[in-house]
């Protein structure tokens, strides 16, 4: 299903460069994960000081781990209440973490991109989800994001495939 034009809820400066994270060393679970990207977004007052509590505690509730294809891709967000303005985090890892299945708790999946959600309009988290789902069904794109380094022209090529996929 292609998204259309009008389907675009996140909008144009919620996916800033400060929160672009590629092959991040160090994290050992998910945890850890989701404390690096909620400090992250909490010291640009994206998320309230609570967002870090209220996003692990959801994940451990409501886990977002997917397994798709090959790739094991999680997308954590918590209640807009905690959100102060709209952003999209993302984070790939050298070495992945293990997530609870959405599907199905009892399992876990390898985890090597997470995308966090801090968005105000619950909404605008259904549409990016819709989006992102859409464009996850897509191996090349993601063995692509994957493959992305901390430079400039990956930044760039990353907005530009989310742009084009009606995510940002």
């Amino acid at each position: 299903m292609k998204l259309k034009t009008s389907e675009r809820y996140v909008g144009e400066g919620m996916f800033e460069e400060e929160i672009i994270f590629f092959k991040v060393e160090g994290i050992n679970n998910n945890e850890e994960a989701l404390e690096f990207l909620s400090d992250q977004l909490s010291s640009r007052r994206v998320v309230t000081e609570s967002f870090k509590k209220a996003i692990i505690d959801r994940e451990n509730i409501f886990p977002t781990g997917l397994k798709l294809n090959q790739y094991g891709v999680a997308i954590p967000h918590a209640d807009p209440n905690y959100v102060n303005m709209n952003q999209i985090a993302l984070m790939t890892l050298a070495d992945p973490v293990m997530f609870k299945r959405m599907e199905d708790p009892s399992l876990e999946v390898q985890v090597n991109l997470i995308i966090v959600l801090a968005l105000k309009d619950p909404d605008s988290q259904l549409m990016t989800l819709k989006a992102l789902m859409n464009l996850f069904q897509d191996k090349e794109v993601i063995n692509s994001i994957l493959n992305f380094d901390n430079t400039n022209k990956s930044i760039i090529k990353l907005k530009e495939l989310l742009n084009s996929n009606f995510v940002i």
